[in-house]
């Protein structure tokens, strides 16, 4: 499955295929990506930016893949198989009774990383970015995968994967409980005012994990998932912190950012969203 995967993103590349280019009608992704990569890399040379979008499509398809492992008996084995560093200051949250949101990127295996949190034993929840999932005009085959693989991740984290249009309620009350939220910021804040830097300009980057955070006294960290082998998986944690209600929020969500960012630059062919970052709204 991991090798025909790969065939699959090869295919993808050459032809720039993607479920949402199809459902507005334009290849774009392949392109933007480049862009993005040119603006995050302006001195590296035009074949490393192609070989960087072209491993784009592959980890995209490799991730698809993964989703089709969630509900396997094997996944014990990669969960077994796999490390967390700095879990432990998970579990003196859990057993203190307090909440974690924890802040990501749609970046190498963003949602392994929340079913092995999971199955780690932590009940775990990741809010949905959109509803725009269940707009009709999206084939329904597309709409079906979303929801068998949603499902599937639930069934592990002992949470829910909900919409923030409508579970926000929801997911409030799971941190009061002592609960993990897991929110993706890799994308600019529609309604933010403020402006964080974030791969070389000072862009309106979302504050709701700020605002959730603070309203439930709960922490507030990061973390990535990286994929080593097909199944070996490392989630690398931001301790979480305090959020200091005498500070600025850009000043609580900078170093956030920044973990995310020095990730992204290590590897940027596995940040899956970096076609975004040309929509971004910046200061310049």
């Amino acid at each position: 499955g991991f090798f025909l995967s790969k065939c699959r993103g090869v295919i993808q590349f050459l032809i720039d295929y993607d479920w949402r280019s199809i459902a507005i009608g334009r290849p774009y992704v392949g392109r933007d990506t480049w862009r993005a990569m040119k603006t995050i890399f302006p001195e590296k040379r035009v074949k490393e930016r192609i070989r960087i979008v072209f491993k784009r499509f592959l980890n995209y398809a490799i991730e698809e893949w993964e989703s089709c492992l969630f509900l396997q008996k094997r996944m014990a084995d990669i969960a077994s198989g796999s490390v967390a560093g700095g879990i432990e200051d998970l579990r003196k949250a859990q057993r203190e009774g307090r909440g974690v949101v924890l802040v990501s990127s749609h970046f190498g295996s963003f949602f392994m990383g929340a079913i092995l949190l999971g199955m780690y034993g932590f009940k775990t929840n990741v809010v949905v970015n959109t509803t725009i999932l269940e707009d009709k005009r999206i084939h329904p085959s597309v709409r079906a995968f979303f929801q068998k693989k949603y499902r599937a991740m639930e069934a592990r984290m002992n949470g829910l994967m909900a919409y923030h249009e409508i579970h926000m309620d929801y997911f409030y009350e799971a941190l009061q409980k002592g609960e993990i939220v897991v929110l993706l910021v890799d994308t600019q804040g529609s309604k933010s005012s403020v402006y964080i830097p974030f791969l070389n300009r000072r862009f309106r980057m979302p504050l709701g994990a700020w605002r959730m955070a603070r309203a439930t006294g709960s922490l507030l960290g990061a973390y990535v998932c990286l994929r080593h082998e097909p199944d070996k998986y490392e989630i690398v944690l931001k301790t979480p912190v305090e959020v200091d209600n005498h500070a600025a929020p850009e000043e609580t969500m900078a170093p956030f950012y920044c973990f995310l960012e020095q990730w992204i630059r290590k590897y940027p062919d596995q940040w899956l969203a970096a076609e975004h970052l040309m929509n971004y709204s910046d200061l310049e």
